[in-house]
Parts: structure tokens; C-alpha cells; sequence
């Protein structure tokens, strides 16, 4: 069928070139006729004004609807910054949240670790279920028993510029550890 995709931007005050906007709630709703279990999503993002250039455009949270417009999913993306000195910030997003309403409310997280010298992520904690500020999206509690970490080791040849080419992912728990290797144009590992 065909789609239909709405768009609007709620209380944007530009001022003079490049504009800077006053609030960041922009919202867009798809109905394709075939998925009749989302029929809404509303995104809200980070401002210059609010957050500084460097948060400006990144996912703050993100709601999803229901035909019968009632909240199904609450996304969070906590989104932080670190000084790399002269006037640069890299912005990273630290930790990620997502509450699911649509049976028995249940809350899940991520943590992002990286190395700030090149960008790369390190470790992605899976903190597994937790439960949240359903506002704001903060962690109150690490509910046990279900975290697992993703670490990454990355391929780096400085003289042909590849520093991000992941080489080996690492996933553990507390009492399993799966590693795999990764190739690339049938290259030898690394």
C-alpha cells in the first residue's frame, strides 16, 4: 500500500544564519495501511541552544504509539561530550534506555565505553533489565543476573588510514565467554 509520512516541527524560533532553534520536539507519524500496531512515533532531539552545537540533532527519546494512540515504547539516549582541547568535543552516546509497555512494562539499558583518541567503541555494557525513571529515561536499579559485555579490538594500519575496522568482538557474562574474529577481503586476521 502506499505510505503516508507527516512531519512537524513545534515551536522552532530561528534567528539569524545558521539558526538556532528553541525547542527540539519534532514528531512524524507513518500510516502504510499495513502495520496497524505503530502508528505514531515521536522523536525529540537535542538543540544548540539547549545543548550546545555539538549535542545539536542527536536522539534524546523517542515515543511509539499504537493505532489507539496509547504508548507502547519509550526510547533514551543519554548523549555526553569529552574535551579533546582546542574547542573540539567528541560527543558520544553513553547510555541507551528503551521501556516496553506493551505487556508487562519491562526496561532495558546499554552503557557505551570509548576510547576517546580515535572514537572507537570499546565495551558495550548490556546491563540487561533494569528499572528506569519512565520521565526522564535515568537508571534507579540494575536488576542482576542478566548484564553481558561486548568488547571490541580494532584493525589499525596508521599508513593506509584504517584505525576503526573492528578485528575481534568479545561477548561475556559472568559465567560464558563467546569471542569471534572478523576478515576482511580475505585478508589475514588483524
Amino acid at each position: 500500500g502506499q505510505g503516508r509520512i507527516r512531519i512537524e516541527a513545534k515551536n522552532i524560533i530561528g534567528s539569524s544564519d545558521p539558526a538556532y532553534y528553541s525547542a527540539g520536539h519534532f514528531n512524524y507519524s507513518i500510516n502504510n495501511g499495513v502495520d496497524n500496531n505503530l502508528q505514531k512515533t515521536i522523536n525529540e532531539y537535542h538543540t544548540a541552544k539547549d545543548s550546545g552545537l555539538y549535542l545539536h540533532g542527536k536522539m534524546e527519546k523517542s515515543e511509539k504509539y499504537d493505532d489507539q494512540n496509547d504508548l507502547q515504547k519509550k526510547y533514551f539516549n543519554n548523549w555526553q561530550t569529552y574535551d579533546l582541547g582546542n574547542n573540539r568535543k567528541f560527543a558520544y552516546d553513553y547510555e541507551k534506555s528503551e521501556l516496553d509497555l506493551t505487556a508487562t512494562p519491562k526496561s532495558t539499558a546499554l552503557r557505551n565505553d570509548y576510547d576517546f583518541t580515535n572514537g572507537n567503541l570499546q565495551t558495550q555494557h548490556d546491563l540487561g533489565e533494569v528499572q528506569l525513571n519512565s520521565s526522564t529515561g535515568e537508571i534507579t536499579d540494575i536488576l542482576a543476573g542478566d548484564e553481558k559485555d561486548t568488547d571490541y579490538q580494532y584493525a589499525q594500519n596508521i599508513a593506509k588510514h584504517i584505525l576503526s575496522a573492528p578485528k575481534t568482538k568479545t561477548i561475556s557474562n559472568a559465567t560464558d565467554s563467546k569471542e569471534e574474529d572478523l576478515y576482511y577481503n580475505n585478508q589475514a586476521h588483524g
